[in-house]
């Protein structure tokens, strides 16, 4: 490899690096924290950590110091159980019972519920527009 080709090689690898360390979308991010995942279900993060202890399907990668970190299947995971325990109201070991038998079946229907909650919103989003347009004729 010449001098000039090698120098070009460790410069493209260089700007590639740092094109990936410096992205900010969100939907690379391969692992969130605690805070985040709360935050995002608007839960407390001990109930976070009270869950992991209750469901053993439940495992996010811990880091240095035992700092938690979720990925996306633990996100997904937590958002079946939120389903089924805030949404659903079912007791603890009633979601165990479900998580075990059928893990997938209450994922599917967790990913199904949230599509139902997007267009809902949807619809009423829409459905205010069209009595902002026409107000006399939108039946409500």
């Amino acid at each position: 490899m010449t001098k000039k080709l090698k120098k070009h090689y460790i410069n493209t690898n260089y700007d590639l690096f740092f094109k990936m360390a410096l992205n900010t979308n969100k939907n690379l991010k391969l692992y969130y924290s605690i805070s985040e995942v709360a935050e995002q279900f608007d839960v407390a993060e001990s109930l976070l950590r009270f869950w992991e202890q209750e469901f053993p399907q439940l495992k996010p990668h811990k880091a240095g110091r035992n700092i938690r970190q979720y990925s996306k299947e633990d996100i997904e995971m937590v958002k079946t159980i939120y389903n089924l325990v805030k949404v659903r109201g079912l007791k603890l070991a009633a979601a165990r019972k479900i998580l075990d038998k059928n893990k997938e079946g209450a994922m599917n229907i967790s990913e199904a519920i949230t599509k139902l909650k997007n267009i809902k919103s949807e619809l009423v989003t829409l459905r205010h527009n069209l009595t902002l347009l026409a107000p006399d004729e939108i039946e409500v």
